[in-house]
């Protein structure tokens, strides 16, 4: 090869190497803000609240086998914002836009010519959780308001579930319920689900 073109392949292999590197970062940094989002929704659901731990219920899930972690009822806050919005619209209104954003970023290293392969299998793979993520959300609340609580607000990650119900506080049978409905649709096992009550 003459000197001209070893330098013009050297260009090439810099770009896709830039290319390769941006496309790295970008992924980085999202994953840092789904962390970052889902920290800041977990914790708002938290804050001034007495958080239930299942992880110390049986694994058998009955209501006869559910146990209380704490010797009171699980009771948090109140179901108005500092704003006197209603929690749970509020609650759902912002994990949307969250996901929303998420999926436009997903979507955008997908479509990007040159995303190297293993860069596009990680934002496919990403993008797929997150529609499922979201259909198990919406499939676990709806579930929750047909066995009688009057709203819930439920957030999935790859390795836990969070479930707020609008409840004064839960009994073992209710959380048994919860936790059923929890485990059955997203496959999480049940210490790896935590549920709170708002009222």
């Amino acid at each position: 090869m003459n000197l001209p073109a070893i330098r013009e392949k050297s260009k090439k292999n810099m770009t896709r190497g830039k290319k390769q590197a941006l496309m790295a970062g970008v992924c980085a940094g999202l994953i840092a803000l789904t962390a970052v989002v889902n920290g800041l929704l977990t914790n708002s659901v938290r804050s001034g609240q007495e958080e239930f731990q299942t992880a110390e219920l049986f694994e058998g899930q009955g209501e006869e086998q559910a146990q209380h972690a704490a010797n009171e009822p699980v009771s948090a806050g109140t179901e108005q914002t500092e704003d006197g919005e209603d929690y749970f619209a509020v609650f759902r209104q912002d994990r949307e836009e969250t996901r929303e954003k998420e999926l436009a970023y997903l979507q955008e290293i997908i479509e990007t010519a040159g995303t190297d392969e293993e860069t596009l299998a990680a934002a496919q793979d990403s993008r797929l959780f997150l529609i499922e993520a979201m259909e198990m959300e919406m499939t676990v609340e709806n579930l929750l308001r047909a066995k009688g609580f009057s709203d819930a607000a439920v957030t999935v990650h790859d390795d836990s579930v969070t479930v707020v119900v609008e409840a004064e506080a839960l009994t073992d049978g209710e959380v048994a319920k919860i936790l059923d409905i929890a485990c059955d649709e997203t496959g999480q096992e049940a210490r790896n689900v935590k549920i709170m009550s708002l009222n």
